[in-house]
């Protein structure tokens, strides 16, 4: 049965209302990827969902960095 946080579209996740601030990097950040059956405060997101988001950044543009890239 999937939970509420599995029927939330994917499109408008991070689509910006207005202008951007500045040069601010955009993040995403997890807490947990893994099974998520003993997950009471719903902070682990499914493989299968991780790989849903990346692919709806990667048709947007938008890629991972490392820290380094980041910083430089």
């Amino acid at each position: 049965m999937a939970s509420p946080a599995d029927t939330v579209p994917l499109t408008g996740i991070a689509e910006p209302t207005g202008p951007l601030p500045g040069p601010f990097p955009w993040v995403a950040m997890y807490h947990s990827v893994g099974d998520r059956s003993p997950d009471p405060y719903r902070v682990t997101v499914t493989p299968e969902r991780l790989a849903a988001q990346l692919r709806w950044l990667r048709r947007r543009g938008l890629r991972g960095v490392s820290v380094r890239e980041l910083l430089a």
